[in-house]
């Protein structure tokens, strides 16, 4: 019994640690996704309205499952936007043991200042760009051609338009990284747009 006792018991460093460790992380990320989900299902409503204030037309779904679809897309989402910043941090604090330095303090600063950036190119992307081009695209339905948008759709368009300038805004933090690899000037920098 005792030696059976003795085998079961995972070595700190170890292999069987390392996995213990992801496997418990991984599971916190995941809780943190359903919850996340969780806030999308509470606040379906109102999500539902801020998404579809830019477009200023009502959505329609075009298959019997097609309410449940969208509903289930807005909050899986939302899920995902709640619980990025746990990820990263449980990433970090994942790969933290092979570096030399406190990568998960280090990247905390650095998740801040992308989350600010990310936050700022969606900000961008819902108020000033999303209506300019729902606006120009709607322009298009001319020669009594009328758009009839589904929600599917219009969800998937605008979720990938403002995750797109999230991304995009994130550059000069990317910049930075590599400036801090190998530095280069302004000429340089310039010279490889």
């Amino acid at each position: 019994m005792k030696r059976r006792a003795a085998r079961t018991q995972v070595k700190p460093g170890s292999f069987g640690a390392h996995l213990e460790e992801f496997r418990r992380r991984l599971t916190v990320c995941i809780l943190a996704l359903v919850a996340g989900s969780g806030v999308g299902w509470v606040f379906q409503a109102p999500i539902t309205r801020i998404l579809t204030k830019p477009l200023g037309e009502k959505l329609y779904y075009s298959s019997p499952t097609g309410g449940l679809d969208f509903l289930m897309s807005l909050c899986l989402f939302t899920g995902i936007i709640v619980c990025l910043p746990i990820v990263v941090y449980n990433i970090l604090k994942f790969i933290e043991p092979a570096g030399k330095t406190k990568l998960a303090r280090r990247g905390t600063r650095q998740l801040f200042f992308s989350m600010i950036l990310a936050v700022a190119g969606a900000s961008f992307a819902y108020f000033v760009s999303l209506p300019s081009a729902l606006n120009f695209l709607k322009s298009f339905s001319g020669l009594n051609v009328f758009p009839l948008i589904s929600a599917k759709e219009y969800m998937t368009f605008t979720m990938t338009y403002i995750c797109m300038f999230a991304i995009v805004f994130q550059m000069p933090l990317l910049i930075s990284f590599i400036d801090r690899i190998k530095p280069m000037g302004p000429g340089k920098l310039f010279s490889k747009q």
